[in-house]
């Protein structure tokens, strides 16, 4: 028994109970190439090949991986067929296994003299299995595998749900662990078959502060086996995903081997990586690795297979200007990020907090407000302004709110709003600058249709005296009788079943936008044919909190009837009946019976 076979056969957790029978045969076919690369056709595969793997080491030194095959499956939770091989040699040695940061390298056998792309290392045994992993055929990385092309199994089966995608290290430079914890969407596991997750695909790699490479970027060229950085945001903070190039076609190119986060037709910005290290672990080695700043070119296709893309090409982010400012003291960043609807909106709320935490120097409560300005595609520009406090942690619930009207775009049900550029100002003070509702009086308890009332709301600021704010409420003509009126602060929001009709377009979507009541707003509001009318709102030095219903019934030409809708009809001549004799009719003489209470005089 060879000595791979031999292994994997003590790793009982790696192997189903059954085995396939091995397939017949198959005269070869000959090789196709990709540019002047030779690719190894599946047919020719059979158990115990041997070949080596590119993949960069530390010190950015281009390393050799030995390969042999074990076995060819399918039917493992993937749309195509895993190679089970084991790697060796003193990297995997020393590394204790296939590191995080290999997906992507390619791995070459012989074939008709020339050492043939078989395909890249992208799935591993991340439990204590060395070098044992899975290569994505490079025809299901290129898509370009025909649907008959399906040569027969051999080799042990293995189960595939003690494989996982190779971790991919996540670059965070100048971002802190805090901060990095608002990309759980980019950390969970998205859109893989269930045989093939895994709580966390990406090994976060902690703040970086990386050294220019500035020099090295310049002479930088794109080759399979070449460490690379796929940037989703770049600029003062960067967000970056590191792996392996597998194989460069003209100005095409394939990487990794698995999917980045599955989202299909995306735009990321290729970039250079250079390892510093590979850090030796038993269950999940890896490397550490700055990200370069030339852009290579764009990411387009992150598949199950593999993340593909063109060379040369600009990918599509949004410039993102952030401003901080605490009385005297500003502090600002500039930022691409990309321009994916489902990412956009935790990245910014991530670099946002990084820029909180490292301006305020301290995770303390405050009061936050907050201004955009965001274009979109057509030359439509969104200002909007709210506002935030909190007792303990400013820096976390304003960064929550600086993604929230991105999330509501990216959310829209219209269509894709098309961010051109945002740009986000955020005015921070120490203290709470919160007040609540203590009481609301109304100054009359009668008024009549179409006019108003006098409300004054008594204010309760946060540890300062208390104060009175009149408003005076208009009431549409439509309101008659017994009418509620709410009186709420811009913090309390509206019940879900409350709060009105939706839009009915993208426009009515943005201008319910602009309309949003702010925390420091204090609204009155009731209910007119039957949906919630803002009546009136006042702008207030505080951020209000409460909400309080008070009753004015309403009198008036609202509650007189319509005489036409009274009007009966002959039904005879078709023509309106005479109106009705309302004359009372004359009195009848009283009755002679006694009075049921006796008279004063009677009573004893």
């Amino acid at each position: 028994m060879r000595p791979a076979l031999r292994r994997l056969a003590l790793l009982g957790a790696l192997l189903l109970p059954t085995a396939l029978a091995q397939g017949a045969a198959a005269p070869p076919p000959p090789a196709e190439r990709a540019g002047d690369t030779p690719l190894f056709p599946l047919g020719a595969l059979e158990a115990g090949a041997r070949g080596y793997a590119l993949t960069t080491g530390a010190n950015n030194r281009p390393e050799r991986l030995e390969v042999e095959v074990i076995a060819l499956q399918y039917d493992l939770g993937t749309a195509f067929p895993l190679v089970l091989v084991e790697t060796s040699g003193p990297l995997v040695e020393r590394a204790g296994g296939i590191a995080a940061g290999m997906s992507g390298s390619p791995v070459y056998l012989p074939y008709g003299g020339e050492d043939a792309l078989l395909g890249a290392i992208g799935f591993t045994f991340p439990d204590g299995s060395g070098g044992l992993g899975l290569v994505t055929p490079i025809g299901a990385m290129r898509q370009a595998e025909a649907p008959e092309a399906r040569p027969a199994a051999f080799g042990p089966p293995f189960d595939p749900r003690a494989a996982a995608p190779v971790r991919t290290p996540l670059l965070l430079e100048g971002l802190s662990g805090r901060a990095a914890r608002l990309l759980g969407p980019l950390l969970a596991a998205q859109g893989l078959p269930a045989t093939l997750q895994v709580p966390t695909r990406l090994q976060v790699q902690g703040r970086a502060g990386a050294p220019p490479h500035a020099d090295a970027d310049a002479a930088f060229e794109p080759a399979p086996g070449g460490a690379v950085s796929v940037q989703l945001v770049r600029g003062d903070l960067t967000v970056a995903a590191v792996g392996t190039l597998t194989l460069v076609e003209g100005g095409r190119f394939w990487a990794f081997g698995h999917p980045l986060l599955n989202q299909g037709e995306v735009s990321f910005a290729l970039a250079p990586a250079y390892v510093t290290a590979v850090v030796p672990n038993r269950t999940l080695p890896f490397k550490l690795a700055d990200s370069g700043r030339r852009v290579l070119g764009a990411v387009t296709q992150d598949r199950p297979a593999a993340l593909s893309g063109t060379l040369g090409e600009a990918p599509q982010f949004v410039p993102v200007t952030l401003t901080l400012q605490r009385g005297e003291a500003q502090a600002s960043a500039h930022l691409e990020v990309t321009a994916l609807e489902a990412l956009f909106a935790p990245l910014l709320a991530t670099a946002s907090l990084q820029l909180l935490d490292d301006f305020l120097a301290e995770t303390r409560g405050g009061t936050a407000e907050l201004a955009w300005e965001i274009a979109l595609r057509g030359g439509r520009t969104l200002r909007l302004l709210a506002q935030t406090t909190d007792p303990a942690d400013i820096a976390l619930v304003t960064a929550a709110l600086a993604a929230e009207p991105l999330a509501l775009l990216a959310e829209n049900p219209f269509r894709a709003p098309g961010l051109g550029r945002v740009a986000l100002h955020v005015a921070l003070e120490r203290d709470a600058r919160v007040a609540e509702i203590a009481d609301v009086v109304l100054e009359d308890a009668v008024v009549p249709a179409g006019g108003s009332v006098g409300v004054n709301v008594r204010l309760q600021p946060f540890r300062q005296d208390p104060v009175v704010q009149r408003l005076s409420v208009p009431l549409p003509e439509a309101l008659a009788g017994e009418v509620e009126l709410t009186v709420r602060g811009g913090l309390s929001p509206l019940e879900a079943d409350d709060a009105g009709a939706p839009p009915l377009s993208f426009e009515e979507f943005l201008a319910g936008l602009e309309r949003s009541v702010q925390a420091r707003e204090l609204v009155v509001e009731a209910f007119v044919g039957g949906e919630l009318q803002l009546l009136t709102r006042q702008l207030l030095p505080h951020l209000v909190s409460g909400s309080v219903t008070r009753s004015v019934t309403v009198e008036g030409p609202a509650d007189a009837a319509d005489p036409a809708a009274d009007t009966e009809t002959d039904p005879e001549t078709g023509g309106p009946l005479p109106p009705a004799d309302d004359t009372p009719p004359p009195e009848e003489p009283p009755l002679d019976d006694p009075p049921l209470t006796p008279p004063p005089e009677a009573r004893p």
